[in-house]
């Protein structure tokens, strides 16, 4: 009795094994029609040419190129590089894969362990003493625009002794920037908010993120501010006596919103200091605007995007105030022009930062204030096409990574703008690479004629310009990040 229970348990046992093996082929089978299908999907969709992207909106860049067949590459192997790395990085849908791929990240608890990188010590240069500074010299006429990245400049006749010019500068800076200091001072004595940054934040990709708000940092660079003192110095010498011409260096977040000690345990530079030496370096009749201690006098306002290296065109305003002073002319309130807001933007720091949740959740709004005068713009893109645009655009359709573009169409090499309610002929030409898109709108309604150039795309005769066009005043815009010898080169190009 008892073998023949224990046979029945046996085959029972047996039986049920038996049944389950079969059921596990079968589920075997299916997994393996379902990889093959999806493999054959992606497959089929990856070899689509027409689906591949040519541009990551994400990432805000430019995707690998399907490589030339060449038979040396094919011999040294660099065409089978080149072709694995363009299929993965066209792959369709790959931007959305990434987003994906972010938020499994987030969910294990990985975005708030990792670092990506970290600060130099060593990866800025000591800003000088700006006491013992001199002029930065004028590149002769017959040399080329490179020749400022070479050290090669020559100093012109009509530059001053080294003494003579330390002190002719230093006077100039401080009357530049006097009534920009004062207003500082006494909006630092004040019972205002102040909105700087005391917590070290954390390191995530190529920025740094604390809170909600992502960074990048500053490292001062010789070399670079001398370049750039260098052209503006030759750019005056060569059509100066034609129109004033201002310089604005703008700060970046990293200066305004975060404490010097914060900086300093990051390895970066004072960007206070940095503008204060390039300014030293500037022939005393170049109108310096002094922005910065305005701008941290107003930290705790919306001045910088939390998710993009921009500033908000409330950043821009307090600029703009800073340089109707200079010029001797009165300022618009905010509350005089209609302000138009779009939220959702989530600009570049939230690509940088392979997708920190931490940006993602909290996208900024761009703020924008249109013009009394016109609305109205034309301008020329890269491929020499013109169309007319408003200066001020709805961005409420944007993508969320676009909403920057709603000032100047972006970055266009040529603008025109031509207020029709101003008819004394005043004419401004404004040289700016992205910081100075926000910065436009506010000049709209003090001159008739504005003329708009971003030098990383104009390859005109800027000289011939000012003098075709009865330019009155010139004015350099460009945040600390761009003062390089590379842009200076640029803008110098221009001025033949």
């Amino acid at each position: 009795m008892k073998n023949q229970k224990k046979k029945g348990k046996e085959k029972d046992i047996h039986n049920y094994l038996k049944k389950n093996v079969r059921c596990l082929r079968r589920w075997q089978k299916l997994y393996c029609a379902a990889f093959c299908v999806g493999f054959g999907v992606f497959g089929i969709l990856g070899l689509n040419m027409d689906l591949r992207p040519k541009i990551s909106l994400l990432e805000k860049r430019t995707l690998a190129k399907l490589p030339q067949v060449s038979i040396s590459g094919i011999w040294n192997g660099d065409f089978f590089d080149e072709l694995v790395t363009w299929y993965s990085d066209t792959y369709p849908t790959r931007d959305a894969m990434l987003t994906v791929d972010s938020e499994i990240e987030n969910w294990y608890g990985i975005r708030g362990t990792a670092l990506y990188g970290t600060a130099s010590e060593s990866a800025a240069d000591a800003i000088p003493d700006t006491s013992s500074v001199s002029l930065a010299p004028v590149v002769d006429q017959s040399s080329t625009a490179e020749s400022i990245t070479d050290g090669q400049a020559v100093s012109s006749s009509d530059s001053l002794s080294s003494t003579e010019n330390r002190s002719s500068s230093a006077s100039s800076a401080d009357a530049g920037s006097s009534s920009a200091s004062d207003a500082s001072s006494t909006a630092a004595q004040s019972t205002e908010k102040d909105g700087t940054i005391h917590e070290v934040p954390d390191a995530v990709g190529q920025v740094y993120i604390t809170g909600d708000r992502g960074f990048d940092i500053y490292y001062f660079n010789q070399e670079n501010a001398d370049a750039y003192a260098s052209m503006i110095n030759t750019v005056k010498s060569r059509v100066g006596q034609q129109m004033n011409l201002y310089d604005m260096i703008i700060p970046t977040g990293f200066g305004v919103d975060l404490s010097e000690d914060v900086q300093k345990s990051l390895g970066g530079s004072s960007q206070k200091e940095a503008i204060r030496y390039a300014y030293d370096r500037m022939d005393p009749s170049v109108k310096k605007v002094s922005v910065f201690d305005t701008l941290v006098s107003h930290n705790s306002e919306y001045l910088y995007f939390r998710t993009d290296h921009h500033w908000t065109s409330l950043g821009a305003y307090y600029a703009y105030q800073e340089f109707c002073k200079a010029k001797g002319i009165t300022a618009h309130t905010t509350s005089d022009l209609q302000e138009k807001d779009f939220p959702g933007f989530i600009g570049t720091y939230y690509s940088l930062s392979n997708q920190s949740s931490a940006l993602g959740n909290n996208p900024d709004t761009v703020q924008a204030w249109i013009p009394n005068g016109t609305n109205e713009m034309t301008y020329t893109d890269q491929n020499g096409n013109s169309y007319s645009y408003p200066i001020v655009a709805d961005a409420s359709t944007f993508s969320s990574e676009n909403k920057y573009l709603a000032f100047i169409a972006g970055d266009q090499p040529y603008e025109e703008i031509h207020n029709p309610a101003i008819t004394d002929g005043s004419s401004c030409l404004i040289l700016k690479e992205s910081f100075g898109n926000c910065f436009v709108p506010w000049l709209v309604d003090h001159y008739q004629n504005l003329y708009v150039i971003d030098y990383r795309y104009y390859n005109g005769n800027l000289t011939q310009f000012v003098s075709d066009h009865q330019i009155q005043d010139v004015i350099f815009l460009n945040n600390t990040e761009a003062v390089t010898a590379d842009r200076a080169a640029m803008m110098l190009n221009l001025f033949p």
